[in-house]
């Protein structure tokens, strides 16, 4: 992918383990996304006020609150609404992945992924 078809989109980690983040963090920076860090829920919500975010890779386990549960509300507020939001997390199986589309994610990732993964459903969601 060229620099120029990703310079302008955001995608926002939310994830609270530092070294999961700052390594998708890494991965996306040196294909040309533009990459803001939450550690917890209540940052995230800060950072979806703050700036103009085009996709949300987000945890399910989280201080504060659930991956799941941020989702669910974010899905319902009109101004965050159409952003896409990709559940990434050790933690899915055939339940939390139905949980995940039921609150409006809109893919999932399942860790360990690869690097290629990883991009490939970034990709795909900020189009």
């Amino acid at each position: 992918m060229e620099k120029w078809q990703t310079a302008d989109k955001t995608v926002l980690v939310v994830e609270d383990d530092r070294k999961q983040a700052a390594q998708i963090k890494k991965v996306l920076k040196k294909n040309h996304y533009d990459v803001l860090v939450a550690h917890d829920g209540l940052d995230a919500v800060e950072q979806t006020n703050r700036h103009q975010i085009n996709l949300i890779l987000m945890d399910v386990r989280l201080p504060f609150f659930s991956g799941f549960w941020f989702c669910n509300v974010f899905k319902q507020k009109k101004n965050t609404k159409n952003i896409p939001v990709v559940i990434v997390s050790e933690h899915l199986n055939k339940n939390n992945t139905q949980k995940a589309r039921l609150v409006g994610a809109s893919d999932t990732v399942k860790r360990p992924f690869t690097n290629r993964r990883l991009l490939s459903v970034v990709q795909k969601n900020t189009l």
